[in-house]
């Protein structure tokens, strides 16, 4: 897992930790569509996911004390949401494209 960023990584491993042990439906399901290698993509999109309300919602607070003097703030904390938004996108590119190999492997 080395070309995960650090919170990817702890997500990551707690989750597929949690995966192996209890193994549902929907589990088993995401191991059968994306393969091993495609449900790290996946899980690396939900710890990115969980990133993007936090500062979204953050950044409402600065605007509603001082819209002048705050604005700069809630710019940088839309940024850094977008920028968790746009790394869960790329994971789920990079899950489907994983599964979609994993998939042409098998048959």
């Amino acid at each position: 897992m080395r070309f995960l960023l650090p919170h990817e990584r702890w997500v990551v491993g707690w989750m597929l930790a949690k995966q192996r042990t209890r193994k549902n439906a929907a589990v088993v399901d995401m191991e059968q569509k994306y393969g091993p290698r495609g449900m790290v993509w996946m899980d690396a999109y939900f710890a990115n996911l969980l990133f993007v309300p936090i500062p979204a919602v953050a950044s409402v607070i600065p605007v509603m004390a001082d819209q002048t003097r705050t604005s700069r703030i809630a710019l940088y904390l839309l940024a850094v949401a977008l920028l968790f938004l746009t790394l869960g996108v790329v994971r789920v590119l990079q899950a489907s494209h994983a599964g979609r190999r994993f998939r042409r492997e098998r048959q």
